[in-house]
């Protein structure tokens, strides 16, 4: 099993954001020229703070190669903090071109001077295992569950709170150790404690679903995660502030934490937003801005999202009306088992629009969609019963069965159809 891209991404920027607080120093007042004379003599410690001053831009304008080069000159005469230091330009393509299997063999040398953050590093690396991409192939890093256990516990008791969350999510899932809800949550009280963001979103979260009554403490834990720009905590404070649940009701507030969850690649944020400018709740009325967020939730095969796209296709909304690419929307959507998107699709086949008529490519998509309890699709399944269509004989018990389960779920037709029947 190999890390994802997308969480790979959401443990690095967290790192590189967290030691950008730990690692900055002040510059100091040696003239820039003297240091430089100093580094360029093989004094590490020079070439360090000259490296910092370039990476953070203090008393000289930022300039990440000038900051990898002297990172490199310290770290190569033996400095552990700018070893680790490389390693976060090579990992994230900071004055280097980018190279995560440099990032790598820095990490293990900075974390042999017992740098903490690089045995974190190394045990996010070996928690779901890592393929290194070479210009000679790939280089591939086995999953080691043991060995990101010893490395976490060795930062975690050194108190560095993403190691206690990184350890609770194992606790959690029983991944590697014996699964102990309660060591976990422990763990992640520590780490919220210790300002870890994504711990305490994570404990919001569980508090949330064992639904507990310390709603003041789940409210503050969403609302320290969301200063920190956590997804899933900005689009739970949406909703509350959507709903006035824990909190007043404020849809102005609620747009601006789906907005920024939006823009954070958070999928449910991405769907609300682009309800909120399809309806024109709160903010104008703008199907261009509507679509270009479901086109972005769209892209990680989210069906509501494929689904209301086929829609726009299909009337004509914000574009000329376009059947056979509502048709493709409508065939995604159906994939993942949208009833709604299963039912425009089964009509689709019934008429022959932007695809070719097929009757039993119809009747298949209205089945699974009337088994989803979609009206619509129940009445059509009736009536096919009902009238026999093709190869599908009369079968006046099922038409009547789904008919009826469609007038219990207020398809007008279908009640109209069924009182009809009555009055005869």
């Amino acid at each position: 099993m190999h890390r994802t891209k997308s969480k790979f991404k959401l443990y690095y920027t967290f790192i590189f954001i967290y030691l950008v607080s730990i690692l900055a120093v002040n510059a100091s007042k040696t003239s820039l020229t003297s240091l430089k004379e100093k580094a360029s003599g093989g004094d590490k410690r020079a070439c360090l703070k000259l490296g910092n001053m370039f990476f953070f831009g203090n008393e000289v304008i930022q300039d990440y190669y000038e900051a990898f080069h002297w990172y490199y000159n310290a770290a190569v005469n033996g400095s552990p903090s700018a070893q680790f230091n490389l390693a976060i330009c090579y990992d994230q393509g900071l004055g280097i071109e980018k190279n995560q299997l440099e990032a790598f063999k820095w990490y293990q040398k900075a974390a042999r001077a017992n740098i903490i953050q690089a045995k974190f590093n190394l045990a996010m690396y070996y928690k779901d295992g890592t393929e290194f991409k070479t210009d000679s192939g790939i280089v591939l890093l086995n999953q080691d569950l043991p060995r990101t256990i010893k490395l976490l516990n060795e930062t975690a008791s050194s108190g560095f709170a993403p190691a206690k969350r990184e350890l609770a999510k194992l606790y959690l899932e029983g991944e590697g150790v014996d699964k102990n809800i309660n060591k976990s949550i422990g763990l992640f009280e520590e780490a919220a404690k210790g300002n870890d963001p994504e711990a305490m979103s994570l404990l919001a979260q569980y508090l949330i679903e064992k639904e507990s009554d310390d709603k003041e403490k789940i409210v503050f834990l969403l609302k320290e995660a969301a200063k920190h720009n956590i997804p899933r905590a900005l689009e739970t404070l949406g909703s509350y502030y959507e709903c006035g649940l824990h909190v007043p009701q404020d849809k102005h507030l609620a747009f601006s934490y789906y907005k920024k969850a939006a823009e954070l690649d958070s999928t449910a944020a991405q769907k609300k937003l682009a309800d909120y400018y399809s309806n024109g709740n709160i903010v104008d009325l703008n199907i261009w801005e509507a679509k270009y967020w479901y086109k972005k939730a769209a892209e990680k095969n989210d069906p509501y999202s494929l689904f209301m796209l086929g829609t726009y296709a299909d009337q004509g909304i914000a574009e000329p009306i376009n059947k056979k690419l509502a048709a493709r929307y409508f065939m995604r959507s159906a994939k993942f088992d949208f009833p709604k998107a299963q039912y425009n699709l089964a009509t689709y086949y019934a008429k022959g629009e932007g695809v070719s008529k097929d009757l039993k490519m119809a009747t298949m998509w209205y089945r699974k969609a009337a088994l989803q309890n979609e009206p619509k699709a129940q009445r059509e399944l009736g009536f096919i019963y009902l009238e026999g269509v093709e190869d599908i004989n009369k079968d006046y018990v099922s038409g009547l069965n789904w008919l009826t389960l469609a007038e219990k779920y207020g398809d007008t037709k279908a009640i109209d159809f069924m009182n009809s029947i009555n009055l005869n």
